[in-house]
């Protein structure tokens, strides 16, 4: 089984997409993601149109307020 690995010599990827970094999105426990990537995630969160009041880190699973901007279109 072959693994994937986040990141190389071009630097980090994104955990979602395994794009290669311009401008992430960093949350406060250090993981970063692609704005788009994240709000994809917040998005599968949401129900009802809502506005999710707090999100836990795909990765480490840490608690963390999303911003404004980090809520899908």
């Amino acid at each position: 089984m072959a693994s994937v690995q986040i990141g190389s010599d071009d630097g980090p990827a994104c955990p979602f997409c395994v794009g290669h970094f311009n401008a992430p999105r960093q949350l406060p426990c250090a993981h970063s993601f692609f704005q788009s990537c994240l709000q994809s995630y917040i998005s599968s969160k949401v129900e009802n149109n809502s506005i999710l009041k707090q999100i836990e880190c795909p990765l480490c699973k840490q608690v963390t307020t999303p911003t404004r901007n980090d809520q899908p279109t």
